[in-house]
Order: structure tokens, then C-alpha cells, then sequence
């Protein structure tokens, strides 16, 4: 009798663990959603704007890594590869990202098409569509407890869905407008697995100020971003990008409403380019981490 019943607690004990595992699993899982690449602030828009793909022509190839600074077990680790190729009007692009936290795995691969439509000299109108797959899997292999759990095989019996964005932008006169609605999947609310801490919407507005040679040729754009959050408050950031050297350099700090902020800079040399990204975390999770770094990797052909 005594036998039985310390096997229950322990089988309690064990449930009662992964329940927490998955609860931190998943908090960690809701703030990437909620906190996207910081290269898609300045350094490469197209990573949360499809109208962005191919807007400076010819063709470029992107790769973001993001990895927590002082790491707990199961912490967010993500990878992020954009390529595009502009043609006439026109551009395409692929846009593939991977995340891993704790036990879930997340990839999401996409194809975008933009438009670009020239509406007169110093004036464009962007959109752009990304189509692809998105695909959510639990890691039964790093389980620590009862593999065999029937939410485990549930989760990942419900298999890859259809998903993508939707972006449009205006460029012109220094001026750069831009919104997309993100997710779309869950946007048309044809999968029922996410209802709450996604990230539906982003908006920003720009300027681009040219200092003149006078000052160095040094140019400044501050930006405010929107980004809309299902089921809680939005999210507002707001910074400013430095460029030095006819944008051959590059610094940059963002300061978000959700309590954390981002500092960066971006060195450029011929057709190749560098980027370091430290961001800070929320104050909800500041228990938990000192914050993220990530570094970014691109080509200009």
C-alpha cells in the first residue's frame, strides 16, 4: 500500500514537473513571438514586411542568429535566412526561420512576391505577399518525464498549416510608411491552435534626414513602430539609426513599451556586411535572462 502510493506521487510528481517545463516552454515561445528580430527594425525589413523584398534591387541573401547571453536551460535560440531577387518592378524571395525553446520546435518557411510601382520621380508604392508553411513540433526526445504524455502526441499530430504575411509600404522623399498583417494563418482563423500572444499587426512610419557633407555625411532615421498583439496591449517602439561614412557604418537604440530596449551597429565593406544586436528583455523575465545578442550576416550582389 505504501508502495502504490509512493509510485502515484512520483507519477504526480513527474506530471506536475512537465506541466511547468511546458508553462516556461511556452512563455518563452510567446515572447518570440512577440519580439521579432531586431535586424528587421534597419537592417533587413523584409524579415516582418513582405512589400520590403528586393526594395534596393539586385540580389541579397540575409542570415540572423539570436541566442540568449547568459542561458537557462531550454532558452530561445533562433535562426532566420532571407534571400531576395529583384527584376524590373518586381522582386521575389524566400524567407525561412527556425526557432527552438525548451521542447518546441518552430520553422516556418516562406516565398514572398513584391511589387514595387513607381508612382512618379521620387515616389514608390510596395506590396508584397508571403506564402508558405509553418510547422510546430514538441521534442519527445528531451522529455524528462513522461514521454508518452497524450498532449505530447497531440501537439505534434496536428502537423504543418498553411501561413504567411501580408505588407505594403510608400517610399519617397526621405519618407517611409509600412504596414503588414503577420500570421495570417491566424488572421483567417482557420487553425484554432494559437488564440492569444501573437504578434497580428506591425506599422512604422520613418524619415531619413542627409546631414550634408558639411557634418560628415552623417544621416539620421528616427522610426516608431506599432505592433499589434493578439489578446493584450500593443506594442510601441520608437529609435533612432546613425550612419556614418555614406551608410558604410551604422549604429542604432530602440526603446519599447514593453519594458526592454535594443542597441546595435552595422559595419559595411564592399558587397559584404555585419551586424551586433543586444537586446534586453522584458521586465517580466528579467528573472530569467540578462537579455539576448544577435549577430547578422549579409551579401550584396
Amino acid at each position: 500500500m505504501t508502495l502504490s502510493f509512493y509510485d502515484n506521487g512520483l507519477r504526480c510528481k513527474k506530471k506536475s514537473a512537465l506541466i511547468v517545463l511546458f508553462s516556461f516552454v511556452f512563455m518563452l515561445h510567446a515572447n518570440a513571438q512577440l519580439k521579432p528580430l531586431a535586424a528587421a527594425f534597419y537592417q533587413n525589413q523584409y524579415l516582418i514586411n513582405p512589400a520590403m523584398a528586393g526594395l534596393d534591387g539586385g540580389t541579397s541573401f540575409d542570415l540572423s542568429y539570436r541566442k540568449q547571453l547568459n542561458s537557462v536551460p531550454g532558452a530561445l535560440t533562433e535562426q532566420a535566412l532571407t534571400g531576395t531577387y529583384a527584376f524590373d518592378k518586381a522582386a521575389i524571395g524566400l524567407n525561412v526561420s527556425n526557432e527552438k525553446a525548451g521542447l518546441l520546435r518552430r520553422t516556418r518557411v516562406l516565398g514572398s512576391y513584391a511589387y514595387h510601382l513607381q508612382l512618379n520621380e521620387k515616389d514608390k508604392l510596395h506590396f508584397g505577399l508571403s506564402v508558405g508553411i509553418l510547422n510546430e513540433k514538441a521534442d519527445e526526445r528531451s522529455i524528462k518525464g513522461d514521454a508518452t504524455d497524450v498532449n505530447i502526441s497531440r501537439f505534434n499530430e496536428r502537423g504543418a498549416v498553411i501561413d504567411g504575411d501580408f505588407g505594403v509600404a510608400y517610399t519617397g522623399r526621405g519618407i517611409t510608411v509600412q504596414g503588414a498583417i503577420l500570421n495570417l494563418n491566424n488572421f483567417m482563423d482557420r487553425d484554432k491552435r494559437n488564440q492569444m500572444n501573437y504578434s497580428t499587426f506591425f506599422t512604422a512610419l520613418s524619415y531619413k534626414f542627409n546631414m550634408g557633407k558639411q557634418y560628415g555625411d552623417v544621416g539620421l532615421e528616427p522610426k516608431l513602430c506599432y505592433r499589434g498583439v493578439k489578446e493584450a496591449d500593443g506594442i510601441v517602439d520608437g529609435g533612432l539609426n546613425v550612419t556614418f561614412a555614406q551608410d558604410r557604418f551604422n549604429v542604432f537604440g530602440l526603446y519599447h513599451s514593453s519594458e526592454n530596449a535594443t542597441f546595435g551597429f552595422g559595419i559595411k565593406y564592399k558587397t559584404l556586411s555585419f551586424s551586433g544586436i543586444y537586446s534586453s528583455v522584458p521586465h517580466a523575465f528579467s528573472g530569467y535572462t540578462n537579455g539576448d545578442f544577435e549577430l547578422g550576416l549579409g551579401l550584396r550582389l
